[in-house]
This record gives structure tokens, C-alpha cells and sequence, in this order.
């Protein structure tokens, strides 16, 4: 189960970072992914329950009144942990620019670590060309 659970953490990531890239730029404005367990709003560390794709006209990475919520996405991990460790800019969420569909700067990682089989333990590292790069790794 866990190993099932592994094989669709990557495709996920990628898809949301598609959908948002291609959202930002058909809309020209920021559009933020972050993690939500209510999906109302965005909410720390709760990458394992789910996620919220939204529009963020003023740039402070929270959901105000008259900007949209694109996508909503529950995802129940429970056999790993799914935690974003993000930039200093962007330290909770994932940001993409309504100019370019990039995020500034290098946005962060992602990590999946399972909780009985290490060897599932993996990096996906985000580029500045929102790009997707998966490595394994040992920090869980």
C-alpha cells in the first residue's frame, strides 16, 4: 500500500505545478498552491490531507474575498508524510508569477518519507523553471 501511495506522490506534485503555471499565465496573476485540511484556507503543514490552487491578486499568500479558488485536491497519505520545505519568500506555499508562470527564486522541495519503508524516502525538488526533479534521500 505504501508502495502504491509512493507512485502517485510524483505525478501529483506534477500536475498541481502544471495547473497552476498554466492558470498564472492564462490569468496573468499569482497563483499560490498551498496545503488545507478545511479547503476554506490554506494551512500549515497539512500537505497530507490535501491542497488549494488559488488566484492571489495582493501577493500575501491567503484566500481573501474576490480571488478564486481553482482547484481543490484531498490526497490521504497514510502510509509516508508529505512535507513542503520552502524558501524564505515562500516558506508554506508554492507561488507562480502571473508574468512569467515561474516561481521567483528556487521555490523548495517537497519530501515524502515513509514510515516503514525508508527506501520510499524521496526529494522532488521544484527549479526555477518549475520543473520537477525527483532524488531519493535520507532527510525525513
Amino acid at each position: 500500500m505504501q508502495k502504491q501511495e509512493f507512485r502517485s506522490i510524483h505525478p501529483m506534485i506534477q500536475q498541481h505545478i502544471s495547473y497552476a503555471r498554466s492558470q498564472a499565465l492564462a490569468r496573468r496573476t499569482t497563483v499560490v498552491i498551498c496545503s488545507s485540511e478545511s479547503f476554506v484556507q490554506c494551512e500549515k503543514n497539512k500537505w497530507h490531507k490535501g491542497m488549494i490552487i488559488f488566484t492571489d491578486r495582493n501577493k500575501n499568500k491567503q484566500i481573501d474575498d474576490g480571488e478564486l479558488i481553482l482547484l481543490k485536491t484531498e490526497k490521504k497519505i497514510n502510509y509516508g508524510s508529505l512535507t513542503w520545505i520552502g524558501s524564505a519568500s515562500s516558506r508554506d506555499v508554492i507561488t507562480l508569477q502571473g508574468d512569467t508562470g515561474l516561481p521567483r527564486g528556487s521555490p523548495g522541495s517537497f519530501y515524502y518519507c515513509g514510515h516503514h519503508n525508508f527506501d520510499n524516502n524521496t526529494r522532488y525538488k521544484i527549479g526555477r523553471m518549475a520543473t520537477l526533479n525527483k532524488e531519493t534521500t535520507e532527510k525525513c
